[in-house]
């Protein structure tokens, strides 16, 4: 797929993992060279982290597995964002996806059984974008 409809993060990529920080707010990232009515996705890596069985109040609060406090997409014609990560179909070749993430001391309020908080460095937060893969969330 190359760099097509992918996200660079300035904290860099290992093994397949875009890293990202906490507490980013207002944030945008363009993609482009998407494919318009092929469905993309990425999963959050965040998920597998061990939480504690606590609801998260409902809202603007986001998910209880996820980093992303909000998440959404313009460009497309459907987005969905779940536990397991954010999938969407561009209606266009360019698609810009707009977010938030938790705090260190929010996210790490519902795992607190984490040996090691990683608040002063970026975290391995979502698998690199894939399409059409064993991996691939549905749209």
């Amino acid at each position: 797929m190359g760099a097509s409809c992918q996200i660079n993060s300035q904290y860099g990529t290992s093994r397949g993992v875009v890293s990202m920080a906490f507490g980013e707010q207002a944030c945008t990232v363009t993609l482009t060279g998407c494919v318009p009515g092929v469905c993309y996705s990425f999963r959050d890596h965040t998920n597998t982290v061990e939480r504690d069985q606590v609801s998260r109040p409902t809202g603007g609060s986001g998910l209880s597995a996820s980093l992303f406090k909000s998440i959404s997409a313009t460009g497309v014609s459907e987005y969905s964002h779940t536990n397991e990560g954010f999938s969407f179909t561009p209606s266009s070749s360019t698609v810009v996806i707009s977010y938030e993430t938790h705090s260190c001391y929010d996210y790490y309020s519902y795992r607190g059984r984490t040996e090691k908080q990683q608040c002063g460095e970026a975290i391995g937060a979502i698998t690199e974008i894939d399409s059409g893969t064993p991996f691939s969330l549905s749209c």
